[in-house]
């Protein structure tokens, strides 16, 4: 279906979101560092980003940046929504979720966000 990237430093909770996204038929890529994010992004351009918040090297405010402006971003922080957003400014395509969050959430927001990805790469 779609390339999702993942980028946190927490491998238990990239492995649970592997895991949940791939067997909705998603490929999916991972980064623990802000440095690997940067490298995967080099290499191709995903469908959506689901990026951590608080990360060392940056967290959210640090990759939102190095994702190009058409790709859709989903944050998931421990921090309270109306904190992330503070953080995260000038993307239009981006939904905030708490941790830890609920696969339906991140499903509908996966849902809502994609056809923005599929409409910027037409």
């Amino acid at each position: 279906m779609a390339l999702i990237y993942l980028c946190d430093d927490d491998p238990k909770y990239i492995q649970m979101l592997t895991d949940m996204l791939t067997e909705s038929g998603h490929e999916v890529k991972s980064a623990c560092s802000v440095e690997l994010f940067g490298r995967l992004l080099q290499q191709r351009a995903p469908d959506l980003c689901v990026l951590d918040m608080q990360m060392p090297g940056g967290g959210g405010p640090v990759t939102s940046k190095m994702v190009p402006p058409q790709v859709p971003v989903i944050v998931a922080s421990g921090m309270p929504v109306s904190f992330q957003q503070q953080w995260i400014t000038g993307r239009s395509a981006v939904r905030f979720l708490e941790k830890p969050i609920s696969w339906l959430g991140l499903e509908a927001a996966i849902r809502e966000l994609l056809p923005v990805a599929t409409a910027a790469s037409a």
